[in-house]
């Protein structure tokens, strides 16, 4: 494949190179297509190098902004198509590039020759793309060359990997050890991901801990059939209930992103989950190990939270209908509004972003009596006209608030005559946050700008 991608140069019919890596779960595609991206004669070959997840939703305009902002290391907030268009073929620029598809499922044929069509006009026939998938049919699809299988371990090789994640680690090799050892590697039937998942449940000495693996019901699933499951299924069950109920809220996050652990552990908190940053930082350590298991919404109806996902003003609903009953954290992804009277809700201590509005019952005022804690990103703050509204948003009594972005566009800009106010100086002085504040980002117009400066320096921070 390194060979293949070095010394590619076809310029038949202007057709980018598409290399399929295909494999059942857990068999090391991502891991392979990885070390290709991370290759430093890779990397010198190519002049852009992008990795983008796609996942089981092959979203033109997702994949697109994706694309964009690993190019550009900035956030796209772009939603028109033809905008979108526009920005990709400025940041691809008609270059030699490396593109990973990770996790492909679409089979659409149509898509992917559209998608193909546009990469192919703002980049150079020599470049490459890597796809990975589980799919034979995904690889038929979209592959040029004939796909990389990667195929099970023999028993000689998930042996090795299984030694050499398991003993030596405290564990020493006892013959009893041993026996139930290859047992446990005969039952991962090849599978690498199960058989490096597994031995971090066997770093205890006690001959019955690991006869309970051994034994376990899960291995009564065909582990071929199911892939992964069955190792990830045995990681969870072994948790404390504790370290359960904190995984659980993982569910609420949106999938292939990594995760940000100062706002995890934040959540956890505002649950009432754990008591400290520190026992967080521990469970955030044991729960990399287990992210991305299908396991992860077993306790999901334990915590008390709102997520509020892809919800536009059409579909919202009013609070009494829509709000879980007093939640303490609502995570925002990318919706348009937020649902009326968040003000109301007086045990609400985890609100990641609030999109401020100019109806009633979405403005910064709903904010006033709140004691919010973690991370607030205000959006749409160009519609805030004067210091006296944005004095309601009472920002500087929220002394719990560790990092406050404030963003006076958003991503659902609509020219529809919103302007910032006249009193720029005035609303970022109501703005001003509590002197504990650890981390702040502003992301403003040339009108907040230019009164950004006299007022971080003689009224914030003065």
């Amino acid at each position: 494949m390194h060979t293949s991608l070095l010394d590619h140069n076809n310029n038949e019919n202007n057709n980018i190179m598409v290399l399929p890596i295909v494999g059942m779960g857990g068999t090391g595609k991502t891991t392979l297509a990885q070390l290709v991206h991370n290759d430093e004669t890779v990397k010198h070959h190519f002049e852009l190098v992008i990795w983008v997840c796609v996942s089981d939703k092959f979203v033109f305009e997702e994949i697109i902004r994706s694309i964009i902002q690993v190019v550009t290391l900035n956030k796209c907030e772009l939603t028109e198509m033809e905008a979108l268009q526009k920005k990709l073929g400025e940041v691809l620029g008609k270059k030699m590039c490396l593109l990973v598809l990770d996790d492909v499922w679409n089979e659409d044929r149509q898509k992917w020759d559209d998608m193909r069509s546009l990469l192919c006009s703002h980049v150079v026939s020599s470049s490459a793309i890597i796809v990975t998938s589980r799919s034979d049919q995904v690889a038929s699809i979209m592959g040029t060359h004939p796909p990389h299988q990667i195929s099970l371990l023999n028993e000689d090789q998930s042996w090795e990997l299984f030694n050499r994640n398991t003993f030596g680690r405290g564990v020493e090799k006892q013959d009893e050890f041993i026996s139930m050892a290859k047992s446990i590697v005969h039952k991962c039937k090849g599978l690498p991901l199960a058989i490096k998942t597994i031995p971090a449940l066997l770093r205890s000495k006690n001959h019955s801990h690991w006869f309970s693996i051994v034994d376990s019901d899960v291995w009564k699933s065909d582990i071929l059939a199911t892939g992964i499951a069955p190792a990830l299924h045995l990681s969870y069950d072994h948790l404390s209930s504790e370290e359960k109920i904190c995984f659980s809220l993982c569910a609420i996050l949106p999938k292939d992103r990594l995760m940000d652990k100062d706002m995890l552990i934040q959540l956890w908190m505002a649950n009432d989950l754990i008591a400290s940053e520190t026992r967080g930082q521990q469970i955030f350590d044991v729960q990399e190990s287990l992210q991305g298991s299908t396991y992860a919404s077993s306790l999901e109806h334990e915590v008390r939270y709102l997520s509020l996902d892809h919800v536009s003003n059409d579909t919202i609903a009013t609070t009494k209908e829509m709000l879980a009953p007093r939640p303490r954290t609502i995570l925002v992804h990318h919706s348009e509004c937020m649902p009326q009277g968040i003000g109301k809700l007086n045990s609400l201590q985890t609100l990641m972003t609030y999109v401020i509005d100019s109806e009633e019952g979405r403005g910064i005022d709903q904010l006033k009596d709140l004691n919010l804690g973690g991370g607030l990103s205000l959006t749409e703050l160009r519609k805030v006209h004067s210091a006296e509204s944005a004095k309601q948003g009472n920002i500087f009594a929220k002394h719990n608030l560790k990092r406050l972005a404030l963003d006076w566009g958003g991503p659902f800009i609509r020219r529809d005559g919103d302007e910032v106010g006249t009193d720029a100086e005035g609303i970022l002085e109501a703005l001003r946050p509590h002197k504990t504040l650890e981390g702040l980002l502003l992301r403003c117009s040339t009108i907040v700008a230019a009164a950004l400066s006299r007022v971080l320096a003689f009224v914030w921070f003065g």
